[in-house]
Formats: structure tokens, C-alpha cells, sequence
């Protein structure tokens, strides 16, 4: 659903999306050519390999990003908070998106064509190199969740899981499934590993809560060296 957009710095993301860093011309630039919209819980902001054209900056909320794996099982690849950009590589490749989006919660973005972007972008040295720093932690965080599922064990990938969520969305009350998949294990799996953690005094459940409570223990069962 469509709204009327207000003045990039009007909003809460201003900061953490890199915007500030922008001369008063593009931020107006911006102002005159996005579009706002507002998606419910589970609504799908777009498919897997669909040809997006432009880039999505969220107001507030949080985005699911999934991929179809061979076996046609969907597999989580990543969240998109408030504050961040979404859809910025399939708009400077010029190629379809690798994965869908989703709604996980009621969600406000900003959308802006590619090419206004791009333009932005040539005059904004220091968003480009923002944008290529998040990039580069982005494939680093990727980089070592496809080690762990071939080489670390169920209770490493939910440490890892736990850690990434608790300090990452920590507002977010996520379900043991979401657990499941971002570790690439199965819910019961999940049940079973953090009744282990509690045992363990490693973390607390309070309902759908889970309390970190012994966080050097869980980087440790998780492989992070700190």
C-alpha cells in the first residue's frame, strides 16, 4: 500500500541508512522521487528472480530474504532491519534478484528507481564506500554460515543462530522455525539444543524469550573467537 512519503530527514533511519552523508541536492533529489509503502505481516515484497529496478530503504520493520535451495526447501539467507537498504546489488548489476522478500513484521519502506540511485551514488563518494563496507560484512557473515553447514554441528549453528539474533534484532520474537532455518537444522533440533543450553545455564527461555545469560560460553560452543 502506497503513502505519502516524507523528507528523508524527517526519518528515524536518516542516520543509520548513510542519507546524512548526502549533500543537501541529492537528499532533496531523494525526497522528490521515492515512494513510500507499507506491507503487513507476511505480505511478499518481491520473488525470487524478479527484475526489482529499484532500491528499497526501510523506514522501520524487518524483512525476511529466502532462497529456494535444490531440494525446493527455502533456505533463510538474511534480515533487513530498519535502517538499511534493500535490493542495492540487483540494481548496480542490473540483474534479477537471488532471493524473495518478505514481510516478518508490519513494515515502512522508501522506494527509489535504480537510476536515481546510481546517480546519487556517482556523486556520493563517501555513501558508496558505506555501502560497499555493509556489502563486505554482509558476504563475510554469509561466507561463514556456509562453512558452518558443512563443517560445525547442531549446537554450533544455534549458538550462531542465538548470537546473530539476540545481537542483531534483539527486539525481533523469533520463532524456534526461524532458528531452524538460518541454522539449517530442523525446529525439533532447536527444541532439543537450547533445552540443553538451559540445562546448561548457557541461556534462559521465557515463552517464545530466549535470555543470553552466559555469553562467552555460546561464543564458544559457536566457534567465535572474541
Amino acid at each position: 500500500m502506497n503513502n505519502t512519503p516524507h523528507s528523508c530527514r524527517q526519518c528515524q533511519s536518516f542516520q543509520t541508512t548513510g542519507f546524512h552523508l548526502l549533500s543537501n541536492q541529492n537528499q532533496a533529489l531523494f525526497d522528490n522521487f521515492k515512494h513510500a509503502h507499507n506491507f503487513k505481516k507476511g505480505e511478499v515484497l518481491f520473488d525470487q528472480n524478479d527484475n526489482i529496478g529499484s532500491v528499497f530503504c526501510l523506514r522501520m520493520g524487518l524483512i525476511k530474504l529466502e532462497t529456494m535451495g535444490r531440494e525446493g526447501k527455502s533456505v533463510t539467507v538474511g534480515f533487513i532491519k530498519g535502517g538499511e537498504v534493500l535490493g542495492l546489488g540487483s540494481v548496480l548489476a542490473n540483474q534479477p534478484v537471488s532471493f524473495s522478500a518478505t514481510a516478518v513484521e508490519d513494515t515502512s519502506t522508501c522506494t527509489f528507481k535504480g537510476e536515481v540511485f546510481r546517480q546519487v551514488l556517482r556523486d556520493s563518494p563517501d555513501l558508496a564506500i558505506k555501502f560497499m563496507t555493509d556489502a563486505f560484512k554482509e558476504l563475510r557473515l554469509l561466507q561463514s554460515r556456509l562453512l558452518s553447514g558443512v563443517d560445525k554441528d547442531v549446537p554450533c549453528r544455534v549458538a550462531e543462530a542465538l548470537i546473530y539474533f539476540v545481537g542483531n534484532i534483539p527486539e525481533h520474537k523469533f520463532t524456534r522455525k526461524e532458528l531452524a532455518d538460518w541454522a539449517g537444522t530442523t525446529p525439533e533440533s532447536v527444541i532439543r539444543t537450547l533445552g540443553h543450553f538451559e540445562e546448561e545455564q548457557i541461556i534462559a527461555q521465557i515463552g517464545r524469550r530466549v535470555e543470553i545469560r552466559d555469553h562467552s560460553r555460546l561464543q564458544e560452543i559457536a566457534g567465535i573467537i572474541v
